[in-house]
């Protein structure tokens, strides 16, 4: 589902959505774009992270051979505080 700004004739903003082959919101001003927007960004992101959380409880890598654990960390430091 694609969604597209839409700058009206009147200087507002509409979002229009592929997938409603329709206009979702009207009459927005810019404020309402950006918070339309960052709501949508930071719903996104909250799912992306539950997606990791739920993963590394499973024992999963989330960030594949990058994945780091906690006594990989400790390790870390203790030969940095070496």
């Amino acid at each position: 589902m694609s969604h597209q700004i839409i700058l009206q004739p009147d200087g507002k903003f509409a979002i229009w959505s592929d997938s409603a082959d329709d206009p979702t919101q009207t009459n927005m001003t810019d404020v309402e774009v950006m918070e339309y927007h960052g709501e949508k960004a930071k719903l996104h992101a909250m799912q992306n992270v539950a997606n990791i959380i739920s993963e590394l409880r499973e024992g999963g890598k989330p960030y594949f051979q990058f994945t780091q654990n906690w006594e990989l960390i400790q390790q870390r430091k203790s030969k940095k505080d070496d």
